[in-house]
């Protein structure tokens, strides 16, 4: 982990933290009036022994305190590996559902199917020239009636299927008045609401 610095595992790392809990042993509230009558006071052999005793006893305990300490620290490292791995993967399944719906979101056609279906009829009944002007007033509209979109389209090929697609509301007139109220010009547009759709279909 970043910052963080290599254990001392040597051997004068384990004497140092073995020895702090062996001399506390040794000189703890009882071994030391044990050991204070055994070499000052008493002879006995038997007390000589209790002493031996109670040095080898605080000998085993300094090295089991020694293993405790050091099994707790890995444990306590690994729990907290483990609490973090825990945390990263709530992250990342927080990430991936975020990024699901978004991707769910982006999918999700912005009309409904009536419309699509219309728009697929007129497809098939339109000719490719017919598909032509569509797609050409969808990219240049509003376009004047009575004015030929496309050079190699006749005027009557151009007003026979505008009218397919007027007569199934995909295209409408637009009447441009003066201010005055007089008409201008009629153009051709396409109907907003199939907008979309035809783009999806027409340039998908």
């Amino acid at each position: 982990m970043p910052g963080e610095t290599n254990p001392d595992v040597t051997l004068g790392a384990y004497l140092r933290s073995f020895f702090s809990h062996w001399i506390t042993g040794m000189c703890g509230p009882l071994s030391v009036p044990f050991a204070a009558i055994a070499l000052w006071v008493v002879t006995s052999h038997s007390l000589r022994m209790l002493w031996g005793f109670l040095a080898v006893s605080s000998f085993l305990l300094a090295s089991f305190l020694v293993w405790r300490k050091d099994i707790k620290a890995i444990s306590d490292k690994a729990r907290t590996l483990w609490e973090q791995d825990q945390a990263e993967v709530g992250w990342l399944k927080a990430d991936i559902a975020n990024m699901q719906k978004q991707i769910a979101a982006l999918n999700r056609k912005p009309y409904n199917e009536e419309l699509e279906r219309s728009a697929r009829e007129l497809l098939t009944r339109l000719s490719k020239n017919g598909e032509r002007l569509l797609r050409h007033l969808l990219q240049n509209e509003p376009l004047e009636v009575g004015r030929r979109f496309l050079n190699d389209i006749s005027d009557d090929q151009q007003s026979e299927q505008l009218g397919i697609a007027m007569g199934m509301g995909i295209v409408r007139h637009h009447e441009v008045r003066a201010g005055s109220g007089m008409l201008l010009r009629t153009d051709y547009g396409i109907n907003e609401r199939f907008r979309p759709v035809l783009e999806d279909l027409l340039y998908g």
